[in-house]
């Protein structure tokens, strides 16, 4: 005796596959690390401003250098990344820290002689390509302190 199969409705169907869709994608989230440290040149903390950035695979993420002289990057790339620094400049009376030397759209007026440079970085540093810097980035917080040298 041949038993005929009845097609399944839709409704059921959609369900499953929602539900299917769901549970393979909440499991598909890369994961990040939360990387800190110090960013030090000549044997000396880098204070003052600029920014790293960690570039990887599929993009980079950047982390301000504090006046203390160290980073926080909080999302980066889990996996090898490649690392670039942007130097600074301080400007005004308040002393902001510009992130790559390069002053905010709307700065107030200012003398020449009130923008002041920080601590130069060397060139080659702020090039991901260039600079020679590696990490290898774990899921979790960790340490990770920078050392350039001007030499």
């Amino acid at each position: 005796m041949i038993v005929p199969i009845r097609p399944l409705s839709a409704r059921p169907c959609i369900s499953l596959l929602c539900l299917s869709i769901f549970l393979l994608a909440s499991g598909c989230g890369k994961p990040t690390g939360k990387v800190s440290g110090k960013v030090i040149l000549d044997d000396q903390l880098l204070k003052g401003g600029g920014t790293v950035t960690f570039e990887g695979d599929k993009g980079g993420v950047s982390g301000i250098i504090t006046p203390e002289g160290t980073y926080t990057i909080p999302n980066a790339p889990v996996g090898t990344v490649a690392i670039a620094l942007g130097s600074g400049m301080r400007t005004g009376p308040r002393s902001r820290v510009v992130p790559n030397g390069r002053p905010p759209k709307k700065a107030p007026k200012e003398s020449a002689s009130s923008v002041q440079p920080l601590k130069n970085i060397p060139n080659k540093y702020t090039d991901p390509k260039s600079s020679g810097l590696t990490y290898t980035v774990q899921p979790g917080e960790q340490t990770f302190d920078i050392i350039l040298s001007s030499r």
